[in-house]
């Protein structure tokens, strides 16, 4: 996985934030590093290269996709098990 600046994104929230909870946003990579990358839509946080979520003293409340499919089949995947469950 290799990001690039000017790559789109999409940035979950997972917990509340800067984001509702839930609430995914389509952005660009404006930085890459060799540890952690940012976005536009969360300018104070930086993000992990190999997890793909924020860099947090706390808990990471982020998460970035390469695309909407794989955020499509998260949903999908969850919708399944508690059919199970």
């Amino acid at each position: 996985m290799k990001l690039q600046v000017g790559q789109t994104v999409y940035v979950e929230c997972f917990e509340r934030s800067y984001m509702a909870k839930g609430e995914v946003k389509e952005t660009k990579v404006t930085k890459v590093g060799k540890k952690y990358f940012e976005v536009e839509c969360a300018k104070y946080s930086k993000f992990y290269l190999d997890r793909m979520f924020n860099v947090s003293d706390y808990s990471p409340c982020m998460y970035v996709y390469l695309s909407m499919q794989e955020i499509e089949d998260k949903k999908e995947k969850q919708e399944l098990k508690e059919l199970i469950w």
